[in-house]
């Protein structure tokens, strides 16, 4: 088990695999968020999905920086808060006419 006051800094590759699977098991031992049931999507792929938009639209979200406080990477490894993210779209498309 992981102390919660461990740096993602200090751990090894394995124990950082075994945080990103006990988090994202139904039922894992890690609380992210105490008391609150959140979604979150990992990669640019799942990101996509959930927003319901395309792969490219994703990314190029992704790189606009407006996502920037839901998504949460190191390295490769992208995990996005959904609600969050559907959040800061909102307030960065609020009042603006989309085609």
């Amino acid at each position: 088990m992981i102390a919660l006051n461990t740096k993602i800094a200090d751990l090894t590759v394995g124990e950082f695999q075994e945080l990103l699977r006990s988090a994202f098991t139904p039922g894992g031992g890690i609380p992210i968020y105490p008391g609150g049931n959140r979604e979150f999507a990992t990669g640019v792929t799942g990101l996509a999905e959930a927003l319901g938009v395309s792969y490219s639209t994703a990314k190029r979200l992704k790189a606009s920086g407006v996502l920037d406080k839901a998504i949460t990477q190191t390295g490769k490894v992208i995990i996005t808060d959904v609600a969050l993210a559907r959040q800061l779209l909102t307030r960065a498309t609020h009042g603006r006419h989309t085609k």
